[in-house]
C-alpha cells in the first residue's frame, strides 16, 4: 500500500480549509495552518509535506510573503507551492509566479482542476528528486572513475620509466 502525498493547506477561513479537507481528503493526507507563520513554524517543526495550498490573504505573513520565506529556505525551497486565491487580476497572479509559485487557482475553483494540478505538481517534484538522486550517482561513479584514472595512470607512468632503464 502507497504512502498519501502530504498537503499543507494555508488559509485564515476556517469554513476554505474545511471545505478543502473534505474534497480531497481521499486522495490526499492533510494538515492545515491558518496563517503564514504558522504554516513556517509547521514546516520548521518536521510536519511532512509534498505541496502547499496557499491563500494570499492572511494576517500577519500573506501569502506571497510566505511563498518567498520557503523559496529562500534552504530545506523548503523545492517544495510545491500552489496558491489558491480570490484575487484573480492578471497582475496578481503574475505576482503570485514571480515569488515562485509553482500554480496559482482562483477561487471559486473546480476540485477534479484542483486535483489534476496538485497530481502534476507533486509528480514533478517526485521525477526532480528522482534525477537529483540520479545525478548524485552519477557524479559519485565520474570521481570513482577519476580517481581510479589517476592511479592507473601513475602505474603506467612508472611502467614507462621501468622501460626506459
Amino acid at each position: 500500500m502507497t504512502s498519501l502525498s502530504k498537503i499543507l493547506v494555508v488559509d485564515d477561513d476556517e469554513l476554505t480549509r474545511e471545505m478543502l479537507q473534505m474534497a480531497l481528503s481521499g486522495s490526499y493526507d492533510m494538515s492545515t495552518a491558518c496563517n503564514g507563520r504558522e504554516a513556517l513554524d509547521m514546516l520548521e517543526a518536521g510536519t511532512p509535506c509534498d505541496l502547499v495550498l496557499l491563500d494570499v490573504d492572511m494576517p500577519g505573513l500573506n501569502g506571497y510573503e510566505t511563498c518567498a520565506a520557503l523559496r529562500g529556505s534552504s530545506v523548503h525551497a523545492e517544495l510545491p507551492v500552489i496558491f489558491l486565491s480570490g484575487r484573480v487580476t492578471i497582475e496578481e497572479r503574475a505576482r503570485g509566479y514571480s515569488v515562485g509559485a509553482d500554480d496559482y487557482v482562483t477561487k471559486p475553483f473546480e476540485v477534479v482542476e484542483l486535483k489534476a494540478k496538485i497530481a502534476l505538481a507533486i509528480s514533478r517534484k517526485e521525477k526532480a528528486q528522482a534525477l537529483s538522486g540520479q545525478l548524485d550517482e552519477i557524479m559519485g561513479t565520474v570521481l570513482t572513475t577519476a580517481d581510479m584514472m589517476g592511479e592507473v595512470g601513475v602505474v603506467l607512468d612508472f611502467q614507462r620509466r621501468m622501460g626506459h632503464c
